[in-house]
């Protein structure tokens, strides 16, 4: 299974139904939580609950993604 990092606008929206279809198509999800927005506070947190029922391990941030990618980068040097 291959994990897909997600970010962007419009949570309840494009980044939501984005995550949906990557779920179904069996890849792990994992959304930036500080590099997303949706159109409202409740929208977006809305939103966030369900890509978290689906998948509860896809909350991240920024700063843990890159912090792997540098673990990895450095392992691979």
């Amino acid at each position: 299974m291959e994990t897909l990092l997600i970010c962007g606008f419009l949570t309840d929206v494009c980044v939501h139904y984005t995550s949906a279809d990557a779920h179904q198509h069996d890849y792990y999800v994992r959304i930036l939580r500080d590099c997303v927005r949706g159109s409202s506070p409740e929208a977006h947190q809305a939103s966030l609950n369900a890509i978290k029922y689906l998948q509860t391990a896809s909350d991240t941030d920024s700063a843990e993604i890159i912090g792997l990618l540098e673990r990895l980068a450095v392992r691979s040097a």
